[in-house]
């Protein structure tokens, strides 16, 4: 599969997350952007690496971000959950 990128506006910061798993510690930020197309589409963005998380920090609400992203879907209870995972940003 080849590298996906989304470009948008950041129009929003969600409180960080953190906790403990098997493998130790981990904090996640989920960042909303607002894509630019005819039809705006506003997407959560889930910002797991550390310092993937410090740049997303520094970015302004309103300011253009392009990132690279991973979608990923899970089964639980016969019911399926998509995330789209942020790991770099540009």
């Amino acid at each position: 599969m080849s590298e996906l990128t989304i470009t948008g506006k950041l129009i929003k910061l969600l409180e960080p997350e953190s906790g403990t798993s098997a493998n130790g510690g981990w904090v996640k930020q989920v960042g909303i952007i607002e894509t630019t197309d005819k039809y705006p589409k506003q997407i959560a963005l889930t910002f797991f690496k550390q310092d993937v998380i410090d740049q997303l920090r520094k970015k302004f609400i309103g300011e253009s971000i392009t990132v690279s992203i991973n979608i990923e879907s899970r089964e639980h209870n016969e019911r399926w959950y998509t995330e789209v995972k942020a790991w770099k940003i540009q």
